[in-house]
């Protein structure tokens, strides 16, 4: 992966930042979908399976970001 220039750099903190404040906003809001349209066993494999990609997005960015 190429460098990132300073600019990305500021704006890849700044998504890191947002998604970090508004986590359990963005948990709260699969949990009301999936509980319209699924099973309890199914809400709570697909949270867990959005959480995991939530926090994969994050570790991304924040390498990205120390490169």
């Amino acid at each position: 992966m190429s460098k990132i220039s300073i600019t990305h750099k500021t704006t890849i903190e700044r998504i890191i930042k947002k998604l970090n404040e508004h986590f359990d906003e963005l948990e709260e809001i699969l949990a009301d979908e999936i509980e319209e349209n699924g099973s309890m066993e199914e809400r709570v494999e697909y949270l867990d399976d959005a959480g995991e990609f939530i926090e994969k997005a994050i570790m991304r960015l924040e390498e990205a970001v120390r490169r």
